[in-house]
């Protein structure tokens, strides 16, 4: 009996390929929807590799995610599940020579940003939003609002077209606006928090809060 096919892009040969699927196991966490990885053999190189997909409503798989080998670190697990799969899919794009559609979703990652932040209107109004609130600064602002850009020409037929080049940077700058957002942000708040319990009262201290000194007297022989 022949074992099963699945559609996936080979890591190797960069290519769409009807993949052999050697073995799949099952994992559920009791949170988000059951999910099975995959070995995989390509029929083209051939090389295996692993794959992820998560079952949708009960009824079907959705669309595999390299998981092994791969040059990129995963995504930081405070990122929101839905970003981390846009973003994901945006570097899909990208590994099959797709360039418009890789600013296309990197549009969709920002747009996802925004959403969670409860920032709503037009993109452009939902950016300008997040930097009143304090919640990126004006560099940051700066980069999401070239994403924004990169995806409008994307989305437009006939716009500028899009190029290798851009669709890397649009990624790597697209995952430094998640870190900000979601991971650096936190870490910081959580850093303030733990130095604040640590710190001395300033009834231990000076005043100001600082540690007392004490008067050096002549040295000693």
């Amino acid at each position: 009996m022949s074992l099963p096919f699945l559609m996936a892009i080979c890591p190797t040969c960069q290519q769409p390929v009807a993949a052999m699927e050697d073995r799949s196991v099952s994992y559920y966490d009791g949170e988000g929807p059951p999910c099975r990885f995959t070995l995989m053999c390509c029929s083209a190189c051939p090389q295996a590799f692993v794959v992820l997909q998560e079952l949708y409503a009960g009824q079907h798989w959705g669309q595999p995610e390299l998981m092994w080998p791969t040059t990129t670190r995963p995504l930081h697990q405070a990122i929101p599940l839905k970003i981390r799969k846009e973003l994901a899919e945006a570097t899909q794009c990208f590994h099959a020579g797709q360039y418009t559609a890789t600013a296309v979703m990197v549009r969709r990652v920002i747009e996802g940003v925004c959403r969670s932040h409860n920032a709503t209107g037009t993109l452009f109004k939902a950016l300008d939003n997040l930097y009143d609130r304090g919640l990126i600064d004006k560099r940051l602002l700066e980069w999401a609002h070239e994403l924004r850009a990169i995806g409008n020409d994307g989305a437009h037929f006939g716009g500028k077209a899009i190029t290798r080049e851009d669709a890397e940077d649009a990624l790597t700058l697209a995952e430094a606006v998640l870190n900000y957002m979601y991971v650096f942000t936190k870490q910081y708040e959580e850093f303030k928090q733990r130095r604040a319990k640590s710190a001395p009262s300033s009834e231990e201290g000076t005043p100001e809060g600082s540690a007392p000194t004490r008067e050096l007297g002549p040295a000693e022989e």
